[in-house]
Parts: structure tokens; sequence; C-alpha cells
């Protein structure tokens, strides 16, 4: 069973932003994968800069469009994308440097970050760009 589901009540009702969000569930799925068979952490390492770089594309992408559209809270909004790309950064590098933190609190860190972002910071803006 994999980590993440991807469920309606994460859904935004944004083509574009839904699928980005579809795509980190399934990149830390793949890592929940690869630490359960047992990958060594240059593998691990890998796939958290998989994620790295997926999120920084899809924060680019969100916080132009919130940008665009005059959203209040871009400002907050922007920096939780930050912290959470600086603390993915420091993951990676841990696990590059095969001095891998806790796997399973990464995981459920990812997981209750990702499912946190989307129900409330997410679904904030929503009404505000439609």
């Amino acid at each position: 069973m994999a980590l993440m589901e991807w469920t309606e009540a994460l859904q935004l009702g944004l083509a574009d932003i839904d699928a980005q969000h579809k795509k980190l569930v399934d990149i830390i799925n793949q890592l929940d994968d690869a630490i359960n068979a047992g990958q060594d952490s240059q593998a691990l390492g890998d796939i958290l800069g998989s994620l790295l770089d997926c999120a920084k594309s899809h924060f680019s992408f969100e916080e132009k469009m919130l940008q665009d559209h005059g959203y209040k809270a871009y400002p907050s909004h922007k920096a939780e994308h930050e912290a959470v790309i600086e603390k993915l950064g420091f993951m990676h590098q841990a696990y590059i440097a095969n001095q891998a933190p806790d796997n399973q609190q990464v995981l459920m860190f990812l997981k209750i970050w990702l499912e946190d972002h989307i129900m409330e910071t997410d679904k904030a803006y929503v009404a505000s760009i439609s």
C-alpha cells in the first residue's frame, strides 16, 4: 500500500496544480518504496533530489500564478515554500553525504507537509484566483 493516496480531498480543481501535486505524491511514494526495498543512501538521495527539483518547479509555477492574480497572502505562501525547499535541500544533502536522517521521520515529514500544505495553504488561495 502506498504511503500517500491521491484523493478527491487533495484536489484543488486547478488542472496544472493538481497534476503537479500528484507528481509530488508519486515521488514521495517512490521514496517510501525505495526505503522499504532497502535501497542505499545514494539511491534515496537521488529520489529526494527528484523531489527537490519537482518541488522547486511546482513552487515557481504556483508563485507566478499567485502573483499574477494579486494574491494577498503571497509573501507568507512564498515563505512557506522557501522553508520547505531549505529543509528538502538539507535532507537531500544528508542522504548524498551518507548521513541520512531517520527514514521514517523523513517520510512522515513529507507526507504531513504535503497534505497540510495542499489542504490548508493551497486551498486558501483557490477562491482568490478562480
